[in-house]
């Protein structure tokens, strides 16, 4: 597809976090136009756009998805994070004795430890602990008396793992919500993607809108005041007997119908223009006051069309298609993840410590440091549910989801090539209207000024001119009306391909932090009035 030279952008570069800039920090002549109660604000479609992606409501709401995502990729991250405890307990105990004696012990306990999950599915703990006991013991053989000890005793490093071997070896549920989330965050990023595609997109169609509109006005506007004019030239020929007094009924029912068809004329364009405010900022009321005037005018720039070229470029880049290569594999990783669920449970354990007792904390340290108490564990265990009917089920259903998701991929396949199609047709058919309208519309002046002419001669009537009055209204609005379908036509073939933002030079780039970003190269103007 070759694109006109004309069209080209030259927005500055913004973006979704050139939302935070004030917009009179904003580049074009939108910025040097600040909203107000004064004159309307005269914009080009390159101002609108600007606009529109710093302050466009869809827009910040969407650039919120692709945070969203990554808040939520970092929560599945942080099944990887360890642990860590400490710990500290005093312990008072006078314990009595069946001879009548008792027993009074206090206690410190210190615990430590680190605990976590690995990558290869592994649980893993390191843990420390030390005890030291102080009391005394009343004595049977000389009541009264009371022996007195000291105690401790404790483990270092005890390290324990346990790794599956079957179930839970290949993926387990925090493997399968982290692959998951990174999916989920590629798939926030496309969808702030189309809906910046269709947003600019939005606004050149709201634009040519309300081009169409005010053209209608003047169309309407001019038809008033030459139907006026023929009302007052009837009542002229009228006075002097060379028409029918009847003759100014015919006069007088075009002018107002012609005034009627203004008014409605005039309150399109006020739709028109609340529609295309709507889209390019966040403060209706700010805009309404001053109203927003378009600088630019409907053009016919050529656009060569070929449906091989937009079809493959729509099939590479529609963000709806990868959303549902996302889709599936989000579900193919489901059926994975329930698959080894099925599995039995066939755990590798293992553990090794350090201990030490003695009379106290001192002893319990030199034998933590010369490893003469080791502490290891080895060994296997295996469990497995009674019946797979339940993992069975959710098998069946997953897999059931993972082919819905293949046909639906096929499915946009060929919607969307219909789309392109479709789009391609629309260019073709609005083009040749122009050409169709354009020559309409000469006959129809050519027309009304010969039979202008007539009836300057006498050769003609007031009914056969006013009607040819009407039939060039028609044929003015006509070509108006195709002039901004073609217009739209283009506008809507580049977001079937996927193709608007990189028309209009905006580059689109995820930041999860701060949200979807859009950002723009300066290049030459694309739709000059």
């Amino acid at each position: 597809m070759k694109c006109p030279l004309s069209w080209r952008s030259s927005i500055s570069r913004i973006g979704f976090a050139g939302a935070l800039l004030v917009y009179g920090h904003l580049p074009g002549k939108g910025a040097e136009a600040m909203p107000g109660a004064g004159a309307p604000q005269v914009l080009s479609l390159q101002d609108c756009i600007t606009t529109a992606l710093a302050r466009n409501f869809d827009l910040r709401i969407n650039r919120q998805e692709p945070v969203i995502a990554a808040g939520r990729l970092d929560s599945a991250l942080g099944a990887y994070s360890p642990t860590v405890s400490f710990g500290v307990e005093r312990e008072h105990a006078n314990t009595p004795t069946a001879g009548g004696t008792s027993t009074i012990s206090n206690s410190t306990a210190t615990t430590a430890g680190v605990a976590g999950l690995l990558p290869s599915g592994a649980t893993y703990s390191v843990a420390a602990n030390l005890t030291a006991s102080t009391g005394s013991q009343s004595s049977l053989a000389l009541p009264g008396t009371f022996t007195s000890y000291t105690a401790a005793q404790g483990t270092l490093a005890l390290i324990e793992i346990t790794q599956p071997l079957l179930k839970n070896r290949r993926i387990d549920s925090a493997r399968l919500a982290l692959r998951q989330g990174r999916l989920a965050l590629r798939s926030a990023e496309l969808t702030a993607f189309q809906q910046a595609m269709e947003t600019v997109a939005g606004v050149e169609q709201a634009y040519f809108d309300l081009l169409a509109a005010r053209e209608t006005v003047r169309v309407k506007q001019s038809a008033l005041h030459l139907a006026e004019q023929s009302l007052a030239d009837t009542r002229n020929r009228i006075s002097i007997g060379s028409l029918a007094p009847l003759d100014e009924k015919d006069a007088q029912s075009l002018a107002a119908s012609s005034r009627a068809d203004l008014l409605s004329s005039q309150q399109n364009l006020r739709q028109k223009e609340n529609a295309l405010i709507a889209l390019v900022t966040d403060s209706f009321t700010e805009w309404r006051l001053a109203g927003l005037q378009p600088m630019d005018t409907l053009r016919a720039d050529p656009w060569e069309t070929d449906y091989a070229s937009s079809a493959g470029r729509a099939l590479s880049n529609r963000p709806e298609l990868e959303q549902i290569h996302l889709a599936l594999d989000q579900l193919e990783l489901d059926v994975r993840y329930k698959e080894d669920q099925r599995h039995p449970s066939v755990d590798l354990k293992g553990s090794y410590a350090v201990q030490g007792a003695g009379a106290g904390p001192n002893s319990v340290l030199s034998q933590w440091r010369e490893t003469d108490h080791p502490y290891y564990t080895i060994g296997v265990t295996v469990s497995f549910p009674w019946s797979e009917r339940g993992s069975r089920g959710a098998i069946s259903a997953a897999r059931g989801q993972a082919e819905q998701a293949r046909l639906q991929l096929a499915q946009q396949r060929e919607v969307i090539l219909g789309e392109v199609d479709s789009a391609i047709v629309a260019v073709r058919s609005d083009a040749e209207r122009i050409t169709a309208t354009r020559e309409a519309r000469a006959f129809a002046e050519d027309a009304l000024e010969a039979e202008k002419q007539k009836l300057a001669t006498g050769t003609s009537t007031t009914f056969a001119v006013l009607q040819l009055q009407r039939n060039l209204v028609s044929a003015q609005a006509d070509e108006i009306q195709a002039l901004a379908d073609y217009n739209k036509a283009l506008s809507t073939l580049r977001l079937r391909e996927a193709a608007t933002l990189e028309f209009w030079r905006i580059k689109f780039a995820a930041d999860p932090v701060g949200g979807g970003a859009l950002a723009t190269n300066s290049t030459s103007s694309p739709y000059q009035p």
